[in-house]
């Protein structure tokens, strides 16, 4: 349906300024049809250009007309940056002060009130707020904006609000109104999703643009760019903006610094320049430079990222330089590798681009790329819900109490294997598990749940009072959920490298990243000494702004807080038991491959281990240019690896079975290994153990004896054994529900018992926790190998300091912990006797054990 041409006869004129500039956009010739429309519908989809006005002025036409008086009228917005852009647009209109009528919600800051009815706010915050109230209850309309990015949080939103709508019906509450928006044409998919939604059409004002291909295929885009904008700038009237659409915040911070300064030393009689960067973690008060006028004579250059192809309007813009490059995310279920790649732009974001020419008068569009390569574009971008890991996705969707997330209502369905790939990522985080057939989140899930962050990095966050590390922690973590706060200038180089070492920690870039942090707030963010060390002062403004919002959920989830101080190992422990699906290990001949895809993959230049070769690293991201490069490395290892390699206690039993991150985090030969003894066709008869062992078996049960040193040592385990822990479905009398403990008379599942001299020293391992194990509210699961029981009948000169107790992830104490290892290891327990017991469990033909005794494999080899 359209709903107005430009020959619409026009209303009487307006009586104000800001009146008459709402009746000047292309939307107000449809103010009447329109209401008319949205008023006799449940869902609607608008297509309208961008500067057709349809953001700023739908809601407000809603709310005058009475149609959201029941409720908030919610406008979701990819970016926070236009979200705050809009209210503070749509206040000015309505003649009211920011906050009250018109509000905005987005990360770090939520400007509403109690009479707020228009309210702006990032799709990624609407999303948490579903999480406490999935029918939206306070919202009488939702207008899902800029629906045509399909960021993967406005994929999600698509189906929260549709089911929304839907149960709101069902339960005779007020109905939802859900007005989907697009710049785009291409809108069937929409409509056909909304159960086909009426499309309604606005035609905007866009004014002719040339455009221009390079003649040759340009081999450096960026250096193509910066040519082209001063050859027009000394060719064009200062009055002409020119906006530059590059992929990232390095890719912008490093050519405004070119720009500026090459502006300098102009030739006389060409025009001054005013050079802008625009991206998404710009501080708001830097992004507002971009919408005011350049002084007279004066011509302002705007180098942004996608963020200005559709979301927010710049006035004066004549030219478009389009490099067809953007920075985005690939994800591959099969090797489990999501990339941050630069890669070609679609032909609908070129078109998007080009665009951004035409607002207010004719424009030109300069394409830095052949027309051939223009129509070997894919035609639309691929939705981010297709291209990226799912994990964040299905614990949001698992947080927000889906019945099955396997099934949930995809605008764009992710293949199978990408949502079991996330599930089992879950699984191996502990953050999943099954009940009575359904995915639900543990107690561990839910919290990682609260925190708008990665499950990697929650997850990191969650187990940091374990090692102490906590505010160090959320420093680092808040570091890496930032662009950098690092700045590099090529032409300053060497000065950068002589500023930089004092900073340097061998350890890596995250110990490197928290040693600048701390630097940085013990002059309290001095901009003299950000320049002098080449720090990004607003990006570490908002680092402070992050780490901020994490601390405060750690408060509500009453967490302890503590500092390691100077202890950094217990820094990079935490890292390593978190990050341990993001480790690369050194092959002989000198490159790394990732320990559980491997996958060929590089030390990025930027890391402070570039020119070191440690033998396992943990990385924070991959990011695929000429190569595939880790980013932000830890280095997981050194003099003795077993300091941080070691597996922490507890194993890790969720939907999908037994799964140890040990084997994943550091031993990628041992993968190796395992798959070739499944290989191995299955023994006749019982094989010859090492070291002396002498083996009994009777029934479920085996035995290896051996003597050493006047010790009698046994090892026993139970093949099939599965008796779980009982945990008692009442409290007993006088003891609270969460005191409960488990029942550990049934078969322990791996024992060793050494006697000498009457002496006895036995260590119980029990490893089996079924899927339907019932656990206390609110308790933590243990995550890898836990020793469940270790119980000592020492001699007078033993070591050990207590007779009885239980070791768990709550009271381990590493010294102790050590201590035991190296007992296992000097009575011949080591890795050549956890390969036999591999090789004699699947000559007994016990295939689910061969699960455990891999994890006890992996478990051995890291000390």
């Amino acid at each position: 349906m359209l709903l107005a041409s430009p020959g619409a006869k026009r209303p009487p004129a307006p009586s104000t300024a800001g009146e008459a500039q709402r009746r000047s956009l292309p939307i107000f010739q449809a103010r009447g049809p329109l209401l008319a429309r949205l008023r006799a519908l449940d869902t609607a989809v608008l297509i309208g250009e961008t500067g057709s006005g349809k953001t700023t002025q739908i809601p407000q036409y809603l709310y005058e007309a009475g149609i959201g008086h029941q409720g908030i009228v919610a406008v979701t917005q990819p970016r926070r940056v236009a979200a705050i852009s809009l209210a503070t647009r749509v206040s000015d209109e309505k003649k009211t002060k920011l906050g009250k009528l018109v509000g905005y919600t987005v990360r770090f800051e939520d400007l509403t009130s109690e009479g707020t009815r228009i309210k702006f706010l990032t799709d990624g915050m609407l999303l948490r707020e579903a999480i406490g109230d999935p029918l939206l209850r306070k919202y009488s309309v939702v207008i899902l904006d800029e629906a045509h990015e399909r960021t993967i949080h406005t994929d999600v939103l698509f189906g929260v609000v549709k089911a929304a709508q839907k149960k709101r019906k069902e339960l005779g509450k007020l109905p939802l109104k859900v007005v989907v928006m697009s710049a785009t044409m291409d809108v069937d998919q929409f409509s056909q999703y909304f159960n086909g939604a009426p499309v309604l059409y606005l035609e905007g004002r866009q004014h002719p643009i040339q455009i221009f291909y390079t003649k040759q295929p340009q081999s450096d885009y960026l250096q193509a760019a910066l040519v082209s904008v001063f050859q027009i700038h000394q060719e064009a009237p200062s009055s002409q903006d020119i906006l530059v659409f590059l992929t990232g915040q390095e890719e912008i911070e490093a050519m405004t610094k070119t720009s500026r300064d090459i502006a300098k030393h102009l030739p006389d009689g060409c025009p001054q320049m005013v050079v802008l960067p625009l991206y998404a973690s710009l501080p708001y008060s830097q992004q507002l430079r971009v919408f005011q006028s350049a002084p007279k004579g004066y011509r302002k250059v705007i180098l942004s990222t996608n963020i200005a192809e559709t979301s927010i309007t710049i006035t004066g813009i004549k030219y478009v330089l389009d490099t067809g490059m953007v920075k985005a995310k690939k994800y591959n279920p099969e090797s489990g590798l999501e990339v941050l790649a630069v890669q070609r732009v679609s032909k609908a974001q070129a078109w998007q681009r080009t665009g951004r020419a035409g607002r207010e008068d004719s424009g030109i569009c300069y394409r830095l790329y052949t027309e051939d390569e223009f129509e070997k574009f894919d035609k639309m971008t691929i939705p981010e819900i297709q291209r990226c890991n799912l994990a964040n996705v299905m614990l949001q969707l698992l947080a927000l109490r889906i019945p099955n997330v396997l099934t949930f209502d995809f605008m764009s369905k992710p293949s199978p294997d990408a949502i079991q790939a996330a599930i089992e990522q879950l699984d191996l985080l502990g953050a999943v598990e099954r009940k009575e057939d359904q995915l639900v989140l543990t107690p561990l899930g839910r919290k990682m749940a609260a925190f708008p962050l990665e499950p990697k990095f929650s997850k990191t966050i969650l187990v940091s009072p374990k090692y102490h590390c906590t505010e160090e922690i959320l420093t680092i973590i808040s570091l890496l959920s930032v662009d950098s706060v690092l700045y590099n200038p090529p032409s300053r180089r060497d000065e950068v490298q002589a500023v930089r070492k004092k900073f340097i920690s061998s350890e890596g870039d995250h110990l490197t990243l928290l040693s600048v942090y701390r630097a940085f707030k013990s002059v309290s963010g001095n901009k003299e000494w950000c320049k002098e060390n080449f720090v990004n002062g607003r990006n570490m403004l908002l680092v402070s702004d992050v780490r901020a919002q994490l601390r405060d959920i750690c408060v509500k989830l009453s967490m302890p807080i503590e500092s390691s101080r100077s202890d950094t190992g217990n820094i990079r422990r935490c890292l390593a038991h978190s990050l341990f699906m993001n480790a690369a290990e050194l092959q002989p001949d000198g490159t790394y491959v990732t320990a559980d895809t491997h996958q060929l993959v590089a030390i990025h230049p930027s890391s402070v281990l570039f020119h070191c070769k440690p033998a396992c690293v943990l990385y924070n991201e991959l990011l695929h240019t000429n190569k595939c490069y880790m980013r932000d490395l830890c280095v997981a290892g050194g003099p003795r690896p077993s300091a941080l390699l070691r597996p922490p206690p507890g194993l890790s039993f969720g939907c999908g079975g037994l799964h140890t991150e040990g084997d994943k985090v550091f031993s990628e030969f041992l993968m190796d290994e395992i798959k070739q003894e499944k290989k191995i066709q299955k023994h006749k008869s019982l094989p010859e153990m090492s070291g002396g062992w002498e083996l009994e078996v009777q029934g479920t049960e085996a035995k290896l004896l051996r003597n050493v040193s006047g010790e009698k040592i046994s090892v026993t385990f139970n093949i099939n054994n599965s008796i779980p822990p009982v945990i008692d479905e009442e409290p007993q009398e006088g003891q609270k529900a969460d005191e409960q403990e488990s029942d550990l008379t049934s078969t322990p599942n791996f024992v060793v018992e050494v006697t000498k001299d009457d002496s006895k020293n036995t260590l119980v391992f029990d490893c089996h926790f079924p899927e339907n194990e019932s656990g206390n509210e609110g308790e933590e699961e243990s995550d890898i190998f836990a020793i469940q029981e270790v119980s000592f009948q020492p001699s007078e000169k033993s070591d050990w300091k207590e007779t009885n107790f239980t070791l768990n992830t709550d009271s381990l104490d590493w010294a102790l912990y050590d201590h035991l290892m190296d007992f296992l290891a000097d009575r011949g327990v080591d890795n050549t006797f956890a390969d036999e017991l591999v090789e004699l469990s699947t000559a007994l033909e016990h295939q689910e054990y061969i699960k455990f005794l891999e994890d006890l494999k992996g478990f051995v080899k890291c000390q």
